[in-house]
């Protein structure tokens, strides 16, 4: 089973990408949440949706979920990722990923813009 990181910068874009990929069975998906000031968020988004708080709490708290206080690409946050073996990264972070970043995904990071893609084709998107 391949292991797939979201790299999120909030909990409503890592539930809307969890909750896309829910259909492939053939990875694992676990998402992780660095910046500390959008925790605020993050709750506000549960308090909003609470049919959503059970899924969310059994992700956080089975080990799929990660809130880290730690910034993004630090040595901090790449000592907390080595070792555990991610396949691949999907983006969904405002950040510049650098290449010792990269290296810690088997396959690299993915940008994958879930869900738009299909209405905005071409160069007027950019």
């Amino acid at each position: 089973m391949k292991k797939v990181l979201i790299l999120a910068d909030n909990l409503v874009v890592a539930d809307r990408i969890f909750s896309a990929m829910k259909g492939i069975v053939s990875c694992d998906f676990d998402f992780v949440v660095c910046k500390k000031n959008r925790l605020k968020l993050s709750l506000q988004y549960l308090y909003h949706n609470p049919q959503k708080w059970f899924r969310l709490l059994f992700l956080l708290f089975g080990g799929r979920g990660y809130f880290l206080n730690i910034k993004f690409g630090s040595p901090r946050y790449i000592s907390w990722q080595k070792g555990k073996g991610y396949w691949l990264g999907l983006h969904a972070m405002g950040v510049i990923y650098r290449q010792n970043v990269i290296e810690l995904f088997e396959r690299g990071i993915l940008n994958a813009h879930i869900g738009i893609l299909q209405r905005y084709r071409g160069r007027s998107v950019v």
